[in-house]
């Protein structure tokens, strides 16, 4: 399915000439800006899409916005017109809070199982996809936004000290999955990983750059262009040997998801530890709105 898709887009753009192709960042008309089902704004510069996560207020991911999302990156990877993706927020400030932690409360086997397996395709397609990506984090980053940013090809992270970046599952009683656990330690080295995930640590700006999370800081300002002009750079290779050196990369750590790891991540998310927790976590957030 993968190869076909980098078959066909690399099919479509052979057809064109490359230099009718050049992203003009500050040509306000070449763009063109759609809104998908509220969620999703979608803005196209050139031959990049910058898809803007939407759902106030802080772009959690339920089922639904985890589907929109996937579709969405198959739509733009079926797109003869597009080449790369640059991921943000519409939202300064926050680039995704996560999972939407009420679907971890005291869920069915069934149910969970259901949510799990529907984040890790998700996950999944945005790891391998054959898109160029980068990630231009405007805001803070914990857990599901973390892992967003980490799955793309470069990240771009805004440089102010109010906002931070991590994986903080297990603070919430939550075992990162295999696969997690892989990418972070191919991104940032074995020992970071083991020290970053086992301690949920939350990091400024300076220190995601330090530790190898982000590539990149950048003023708020400067913040689209940059991520813009370097999705535009990363599409001057030649599409099928970036994207096939991608997969031969990536796939062995995107085939860590599946049935095996939605099984050890209901086990984890099913158990005491963290439902206790979880339950916390809400109360807190009910007394809070109080």
């Amino acid at each position: 399915m993968q190869r076909a898709i980098i078959s066909k887009k690399l099919n479509n753009l052979l057809l064109r000439n490359n230099a009718s192709r050049i992203v003009n960042y500050f040509s306000t008309a070449n763009g063109k800006t759609e809104i998908n089902n509220n969620f999703l704004v979608t803005e196209t510069v050139g031959n990049i899409c910058i898809l803007k996560m939407a759902k106030a207020p802080v772009n959690t991911f339920d089922i639904d916005m985890m589907n929109l999302f996937q579709n969405k990156i198959v739509e733009l990877e079926e797109d003869p017109h597009i080449q790369g993706l640059v991921l943000t927020s519409a939202y300064d400030g926050i680039f995704s809070a996560g999972l939407d932690l009420k679907y971890l409360a005291n869920p069915s086997p069934s149910d969970f199982k259901l949510f799990w397996s529907t984040f890790e395709s998700m996950w999944k397609t945005l790891y391998l996809t054959p898109l160029a990506t980068v990630a231009a984090i405007n805001g803070s980053s914990p857990a599901l936004g973390a892992v967003m940013a980490l799955s793309t090809d470069y990240r771009i992270f805004v440089s102010n000290p109010k906002f931070k970046f991590g994986l903080n599952e297990t603070s919430l009683g939550m075992i990162p999955p295999l696969w997690l656990q892989e990418m972070t330690a191919r991104t940032i080295g074995i020992r970071e990983a083991e020290l970053h995930l086992g301690h949920s640590s939350m990091v400024s700006p300076e220190d995601a750059l330090r530790i190898g999370y982000v590539d990149e800081l950048s003023t708020s300002d400067a913040l689209l262009d940059a991520a813009t002009k370097k999705c535009s750079n990363f599409t001057k290779i030649p599409i099928g040997s970036r994207s096939d050196y991608k997969m031969y990369q990536r796939k062995a750590i995107g085939d860590m998801a599946g049935q095996a790891s939605v099984d050890m991540m209901a086990e984890n998310i099913l158990g005491d530890e963290f439902q206790l927790t979880i339950k916390k976590i809400m109360d807190g957030l009910k007394k809070k709105k109080k």
